[in-house]
């Protein structure tokens, strides 16, 4: 669907082949031409959840761009001859598509976070970018689904940010496609903390040397359990070159 799309064997979902500019180029396409799209930015665990859980494996499949968001996912792919040309963050998106945006005058809805952090998020983008349209702004723990889909919908928005961690972003999102009015959606995970100030991303160097995952690691203890499963991903990694 987004051009140069790459089937991972045995981890029941692709990668889309492409440079952050190249994805960029696609969603500017993707709003002029209209209907709906989805954006999955995957890292190796989101490779393990689908692995485990079918419906989750079906969203990667039907995705219209799965961008590379993790130097595990780059080496692995590395590893079976795949042709990756670089990671794709989705911070590095989104914050490349706001300048965009503030130009041809399109619309963002903030989806996420706890209670506060899209508002936090939406000012502090807006000093940056004063004439970017954020149309609307919801924290990700809600329990009206309706309510708030009817939001994002009535706010006319072009462009969902939906930071709400995977698998529950790609779900909500897919279970919602015809209802959102939107014509670009994106699961950021945790974009929106980053954005909001609430949490600093890696250091550049550490990002190019694909030791992001390191320093959010010291920083947000709490995401030992993601890291503890990429061993896992190499695993599937390794069954498939015995395999294929």
């Amino acid at each position: 669907m987004g051009g140069r799309d790459i089937v991972f064997p045995f981890l029941k979902g692709k990668i889309s082949a492409l440079k952050g500019e190249e994805v960029i180029q696609k969603i500017c396409q993707f709003i002029e031409e209209g209907g709906f799209h989805l954006i999955v930015t995957c890292d190796a665990y989101s490779f393990v959840l689908a692995w485990k859980d079918e419906e989750f494996a079906s969203i990667l499949r039907s995705a219209h761009i799965v961008t590379p968001d993790g130097m595990g996912v780059v080496l692995g792919a590395k590893l079976l001859g795949i042709p990756l040309k670089e990671r794709v963050a989705g911070a590095d998106l989104v914050n490349a598509l706001f300048p965009i945006a503030e130009r041809k005058g399109w619309k963002f809805f903030f989806l996420g976070g706890k209670n506060g952090v899209a508002e936090e998020a939406r000012k502090k983008v807006k000093r940056l970018y004063p004439k970017l349209q954020i149309v609307g702004c919801h924290h990700g723990y809600f329990k009206e689904e309706e309510k708030v889909v009817k939001m994002i919908k009535d706010s006319g928005a072009d462009i969902l940010l939906v930071g709400m961690g995977i698998p529950l972003q790609e779900k909500f999102i897919w279970k919602n496609k015809e209802k959102l009015g939107v014509k670009v959606a994106i699961g950021v995970g945790g974009t929106l903390d980053v954005l909001s100030g609430r949490v600093k991303r890696a250091p550049l160097f550490l990002r190019k040397v694909g030791l992001e995952w390191l320093y959010r690691l010291i920083c947000q203890p709490s995401k030992i359990e993601k890291v503890a499963r990429i061993p896992y991903f190499y695993l599937l990694i390794l069954r498939a070159r015995l395999f294929s």
